[in-house]
């Protein structure tokens, strides 16, 4: 094995318990300012390979060693993809500079590889015309309890969705009946009859409390998903909405991929004039063929799935769907919050959403 650069070796020598990639960077003779507090830290410096005075961002705390990004370049990643990126190890060396036990250095036996056939886009759903009909009284019903609800709207400007956009998309609030959650027969929304197994009777739709997302095509509720305020699931979709997503200015050559609506409805308020905005819902949920054929259509397609905490395994949800995009849409370029694990953190945490989408747009079109 090829000798490690002096400060990596200093980095696995030097009685640290656990090195982070602001040790590393400082390291390389590099100078980076504190710029916020917010979870363990953002820290801004010029970027090893194009410069710059502060376009390079660290979080020391995010994942294992932390994480960085590049809003010049893009180069972003956690502390071995630093490593590869900037000094040129491979990825077993980066795992030892940094103290990693790779274990059996044996290769992984032979797998057989099974292709799976290319994906296809599915044909958006609509709802029957009783759901939409029940649907709309809903919506207006809850859209009326939040404009009298000053403690819920005041938590939606913390997220950077102001009074006028919770009018203009409909949001709501659910609050119940008697302080419990709302049950309604399935046929009543035009939905078959299903029976619990366990009891033998119908089953109910459940609307729990909480905030009321609807999305809105043409003026027709197509789906409406509720924001609970504690429990799991935190988002529930009520049964028989559509899975077309939400999509805002889409008359703009460029667009903004996120997962939440309400991430969707702020970047929207910020910079709906300069892009479109579209919202899939999760990480997992892939475009319907007629959104697909329009984003296909895109000079700009920023890729802004969460930058989420890595699981189990190490892996980031938000990061590994971004991939699918990337493969699936050669000119999409992938574009993380600059703070927080999506645009309502970043907000929150003080970041322009219109001036990190004006960056974005701009390193697509140099």
């Amino acid at each position: 094995m090829p000798d490690l650069p002096d400060h990596s070796l200093g980095l696995r020598l030097g009685g640290a318990d656990r090195v982070n990639l602001l040790d590393i960077y400082q390291g390389k003779s590099l100078q980076a300012r504190r710029a916020s507090s917010y979870k363990g830290g953002e820290y801004h410096g010029p970027c090893p390979v194009c410069g710059g005075i502060d376009r390079f961002h660290i979080w020391p705390q995010q994942g294992e060693h932390g994480s960085f990004w590049c809003r010049q370049c893009g180069k972003g990643g956690d502390a071995i993809a630093f490593l590869r990126s900037f000094d040129g190890l491979s990825y077993r060396e980066a795992c030892t500079a940094l103290g990693r036990d790779l274990g059996d250095t044996n290769p992984p036996p032979r797998t057989t590889i099974i292709r799976r056939p290319a994906w296809q886009p599915e044909p958006a759903s609509i709802p029957g015309e009783q759901w939409q009909a029940q649907a709309k009284k809903l919506t207006s019903w809850a859209h009326q309890h939040l404009l009298a609800m000053p403690e819920h709207l005041q938590w939606l400007a913390g997220r950077g969705i102001g009074l006028d956009t919770v009018k203009a998309s409909f949001l709501g609030w659910n609050p119940g009946q008697k302080g419990k959650d709302l049950w309604r027969p399935r046929q009543s929304w035009g939905l078959p009859e299903e029976i619990n197994e366990e009891t033998g009777k119908p089953r109910r739709l459940w609307f729990p409390q909480g905030l009321v997302i609807p999305c809105l095509n043409r003026g027709q509720v197509q789906r409406l998903r509720i924001r609970r305020p504690a429990g799991e699931p935190r988002y529930y979709v009520v049964p028989g909405s559509s899975r077309a997503p939400l999509y805002l200015a889409r008359h703009h050559q460029a667009v903004v991929v996120v997962e939440s609506e309400l991430d969707a409805l702020a970047l929207a308020e910020a910079a709906g004039d300069l892009l479109g905005v579209y919202a899939i819902g999760n990480s997992s949920a892939k475009p319907d063929a007629d959104s697909c054929e329009r984003l296909r259509e895109m000079d700009v397609l920023l890729i802004a799935t969460d930058f989420d905490e890595p699981d189990a395994k190490g892996n980031r949800p938000g990061a590994k769907a971004s991939r699918w995009w990337l493969e699936t849409f050669p000119r999409a370029r992938r574009w993380p919050p600059a703070a927080g694990k999506d645009p309502g953190e970043m907000h929150q945490a003080g970041i322009s959403l219109r001036e990190w989408i004006r960056v974005g747009i701009a390193a697509c079109v140099k």
